[in-house]
């Protein structure tokens, strides 16, 4: 799989955009850099923007993900995920599901800039 993780808004927003084929292993390793490299320094909820648009092929073995992801679904710090662009309607059940079994919240945002605007709407309001 070919993913890149970046600051969209530092120490507030994550990037994550996806590509071409994912696996479970994949995904664990994902999970893995995103909770060590961004999650466990900060001091408040990191939203994260979810990119697959370009991702053409996605692991659909639920309980897989769920154990490979389940740290970084109950980390303290992460925000709401906001899936961003066309997703593989199923890819993006699988998220949703994943983000409702952990009481994470997940939306589905037509693009990053609206993904953008729902934060500074909600950052503004707090």
């Amino acid at each position: 799989m070919t993913y890149r993780v970046a600051w969209q808004v530092e120490k507030k927003v994550i990037l994550l955009s996806m590509a071409q084929d994912s696996s479970v292993e994949d995904f664990g390793a994902l999970s893995r850099e995103i909770s060590t490299h961004y999650l466990d320094s900060a001091s408040t909820p990191i939203d994260v923007i979810l990119d697959m648009t370009h991702l053409e092929r996605f692991p659909y073995q639920l309980f897989k993900l769920r154990s490979v992801v389940s740290d970084l679904f109950q980390h303290p710090a992460l925000g709401r995920i906001m899936m961003v662009g066309r997703v593989n309607p199923l890819a993006g059940c699988i998220i949703d599901t994943l983000a409702r079994t952990f009481d994470v919240e997940c939306v589905q945002i037509p693009n990053r800039e609206d993904a953008l605007a729902l934060v500074t709407r909600t950052t503004v309001q707090h």
